[in-house]
């Protein structure tokens, strides 16, 4: 089964534009492409990244993903220091606009922690803020639900909803 999308193109040529979209990502840090291209030079640079944080062995597998030894050499030396402790989600796909002569969705691929962002400070303050609710709303759900389980298997939990009712409510990671 074929995995990733044809671009209108034949294999050879599909996969030296993808090297190419990639050596250009690593070498200016954030590009403007079409939104499918884009998501699929994503899985490149992902994978490259990767790829490099298993080790320094590695170094000669990256020919496979780009054609140009500098940009190995920035991967290592650059990239790999300031992504040591993220475990992956490399980079960021912004939708832009439409492009005038075929109106193909636009986008701006970057890699994170880059300070060549398209995102204002406000926005990514906004964005850190709202990842930080999310993920102590996911905790509360988890501590809830691992309090309530303990609850049941001590009996005590008819006991607390009847001195206390609604402090075990369930909260919605949705919202």
């Amino acid at each position: 089964m074929r995995r990733g999308r044809r671009l209108n193109r034949g294999r050879k040529a599909r996969i030296s534009l993808l090297k190419k979209l990639t050596q250009s990502l690593i070498q200016h840090e954030r590009i403007e492409t079409t939104v499918p291209r884009a998501k699929e030079v994503r899985r490149y640079v992902e994978r490259m990244i990767a790829l490099a944080k298993r080790g320094p062995g590695r170094r000669h597998h990256m020919f496979g993903y780009v054609f140009d030894r500098g940009v190995t050499h920035k991967v290592y030396d650059e990239l790999l220091p300031r992504y040591a402790n993220r475990p992956g989600g490399f980079t960021r796909v912004l939708r832009t606009k439409t492009r005038k002569g075929d109106s193909a969705p636009m986008a701006v691929i970057e890699l994170m922690d880059s300070e060549r962002t398209i995102l204002t400070r406000e926005q990514l303050e906004f964005r850190r803020i709202r990842k930080e609710q999310y993920i102590e709303r996911r905790q509360n759900l988890v501590l809830n639900e691992g309090l309530r389980m303990l609850l049941e298997r001590q009996g005590k939990l008819a006991e607390i909803e009847n001195r206390a009712p609604g402090i075990l409510l369930q909260t919605d990671p949705k919202k």
